[in-house]
């Protein structure tokens, strides 16, 4: 029952890891739905509170802990944890009080294996609600009996209405239409960035029926630093909250036409056998349909996108090195892996490797993320291990960059910065020569008049630039080129 003796309805605290927190709103929905008193951070704690403060307080009030059981939630590195292990003393403490729930395959360690389970792995989503009811004895409520949502204002059939159309959806399904890559299997928890593009995405001013606008967001960072695998990684974790989700890649603007009309034959749309008219009839479709995600990946140039932005209630996801968005999206910034992310990467695709040549290689490297995977591609190939791969790299660094390729970021970080260095050769040459003399300077701050005093030992095209009416202006030009490729 939900109930106790005095009237009083049971509180559940929802215990998550942050990848599987699609489960924790699923639950949560259906535990409000047959009358628990459900506390979940996302939904009840307000910015800007002390999360530990008022972790320690529900865990304290709860009648019951409903643990979201993954390999993510024992895994001791990743976000959360402190209340995850604050949830398992709690449990070793009061009987009774902590009920694991398990959404994936997961070897559970002996305290939570003692403990009586539900296990929701492999049911439909009919089967897997009725089984969390029945083993927590509670009766499933009928259609009319449903708790209405926070909020909400309106009462009777327009209630249940309303209340239907926020049905949280079964976490792990796929939309009929598709095309995402697959998920890397190292990924390394950016919850703070997956977190941010989630709370923008739901925000609903503007978000309504026809005529809306969508969210759009853009992931803006340096090359090979994960920015593609974010994007992918909440396209997976969020899937069964769409309709429809289309992934482009933008790497050329010119076959952005292309990509888009491609969906017009998965939209039931008939097709003209003209690209740019199948295009344009996709985005006019997606104006009026709910729920969809469109991502466009490695988009050069913020101009060459604007065309492809359709009107309604969906999300755009972009991906960039350039950091000239404007008012056109809502940014955010992906910087490299923090070093004890970084040491975790190496050492989960290298086993039996010591924290302290992880951590010395994570620094040559820099903490970027695909200097990591390839470093951990070559050392897997080669079976030599960190701290040889760390001496050879330390003393042939540029003939190892060119070593070991990571199938998920598609190459090396050679093959990255070549390709990005021959665009900027042909878009701004000058921009290739001042980056060939800021290489052999010293690590610090550069003042950009040294290169106007110095404009008559620069080569051309560059002594042209920094010696002409403005030279500082033309520096800035130069330098807002180097940072729209890097």
């Amino acid at each position: 029952m939900t109930l106790f003796a005095d009237g009083s309805r049971q509180r559940v605290f929802i215990s998550v890891a942050g990848p599987d927190r699609p489960w924790a709103r699923w639950i949560a929905q259906h535990l409000r739905r047959a009358g628990y008193e459900v506390e979940y951070d996302e939904w009840t704690w307000q910015a800007g509170t002390s999360f530990l403060a008022r972790m320690d307080m529900a865990l304290a009030r709860a009648d019951r802990i409903i643990a979201v059981i993954t390999p993510a939630y024992l895994d001791r590195t990743s976000f959360g944890r402190e209340e995850r292990e604050a949830a398992l003393q709690l449990a070793h403490e009061r009987d009774g009080l902590l009920v694991p729930v398990i959404v994936a395959p997961t070897a559970l360690p002996p305290l939570l294996a003692r403990l009586s389970n539900i296990d929701l792995t492999g049911l439909s989503e009919e089967e897997a609600a009725a089984r969390l009811l029945d083993r927590l004895a509670v009766r499933a409520p009928h259609l009319d009996e449903r708790v209405p949502w926070p909020g909400a204002t309106s009462t009777g059939s327009a209630q249940r209405r309303a209340d239907r159309a926020r049905q949280i959806p079964f976490p792990g399904s796929i939309p009929p239409i598709w095309n995402v890559p697959p998920r890397l299997p190292t990924f390394t928890d950016r919850v703070e960035v997956l977190h941010r593009i989630e709370v923008l995405s739901r925000q609903p001013v503007g978000r309504s029926g026809p005529g809306g606008s969508p969210a759009i967001t853009v992931l803006r960072g340096l090359g090979g630093v994960g920015k593609t695998q974010v994007a992918v990684e909440y396209a997976w974790r969020h899937a069964s909250e769409y309709t429809l989700v289309w992934w482009v890649n933008a790497t050329q603007s010119a076959l952005i036409t292309e990509k888009i009309a491609a969906l017009s034959s998965r939209l039931d749309l008939p097709e003209s056998g003209i690209l740019a008219k199948d295009a344009q009839a996709v985005l006019a479709m997606l104006a009026r349909r709910p729920r969809w995600l469109l991502v466009y990946d490695n988009v050069e140039n913020p101009r060459d996108l604007r065309p492809w932005l359709p009107g309604g209630a969906g999300d755009i996801l972009i991906t960039s090195r350039s950091p000239s968005w404007g008012d056109m999206a809502t940014r955010i910034d992906v910087d490299v892996l923090p070093r004890t992310d970084s040491i975790t990467l190496l050492r989960s695709r290298n086993a039996g490797s010591d924290v302290s040549s992880a951590a010395d290689l994570a620094r040559e490297l820099g903490d970027l993320p695909l200097a990591l995977e390839q470093a951990s591609a070559y050392i897997e190939r080669t079976e030599m291990g960190l701290s040889t791969y760390l001496n050879k790299f330390r003393s042939r660094r540029e003939r190892m960059l060119r070593k070991g390729e990571d199938l998920a970021y598609g190459g090396n970080l050679h093959t990255a910065w070549s390709l990005s260095l021959e665009r900027l050769e042909a878009t701004e040459p000058a921009a290739v020569q001042l980056l060939q003399i800021v290489s052999v300077l010293a690590p610090d701050l550069i003042p950009l008049t040294l290169f106007e005093e110095a404009s008559a030992i620069l080569p051309e095209p560059l002594r042209s630039r920094v010696s002409g009416e403005d030279p500082g202006e033309d520096l800035d030009d130069i330098i807002a080129a180097i940072a729209g490729v890097s």
